[in-house]
């Protein structure tokens, strides 16, 4: 029986020290993971926004960091990122060492013209405890007016009279990468 002081990954060795009839031998490695006695802590970061300026409508992309304690793997599970009523999960893939991340994609609805903040939060899993990105860990977003094209589509009759109406029809689309439905007035003038 062992008893490891410590979590991580290990390697099992067996030697065995031979007698007056036989030599000695040891196996070859066996690897053997010692996971934590209790969850392991976690930071959870959102790394980046992009682009960290968009315009309304416009999906943007987020990546995210959960780190754990030292003498674990990388941590398991997912997490949920929000900003502006807009949420996406991310589910945890290892970077390397005790990091593991991954991004999502999201269409944010925020206010106009105002900085919105990016949050991550990790559920945690078994062997590692929840967190939730803050303070220099939280990622911005801000976002503009998105662009629009103004189309006459449609003017009826026509020709027409003078001194009689005729009808126009404008129709008014957002510019890609904005989306949504603009609303508003349309003036026509002749």
């Amino acid at each position: 029986n062992l008893t490891s002081t410590t979590s991580g990954a290990k390697m099992l060795v067996a030697t065995y020290a031979g007698d007056t009839n036989f030599n000695g031998s040891a196996s070859a490695g066996v690897p053997h993971q010692v996971n934590p006695a209790g969850p392991t802590a976690t930071t959870t970061a959102v790394t980046l926004v992009n682009p960290a300026t968009a315009v309304f409508g416009q999906t943007v992309a987020v990546t995210v960091q959960v780190t754990a304690g030292s003498g674990a793997l990388a941590p398991d599970g997912s997490v949920t990122v929000s900003v502006g009523g807009s949420t996406c999960n991310v589910v945890l893939a290892p970077v390397g060492g005790v990091v593991a991340g991954g991004s999502c994609n999201l269409a944010p609805n925020p206010a106009v013209g105002a900085s919105q903040t990016v949050s991550a939060s990790y559920a945690g899993s078994a062997g590692f405890a929840p967190s939730a990105s803050s303070g220099a860990g939280n990622g911005s977003l801000t976002v503009n007016k998105a662009n629009t094209t103004t189309a006459i589509t449609g003017d009826t009759p026509d020709p027409s009279v003078q001194n009689a109406a005729y009808t126009v029809t404008a129709v008014v689309t957002p510019t890609v990468p904005g989306s949504g439905t603009p609303s508003g007035t349309v003036t026509v003038t002749d």
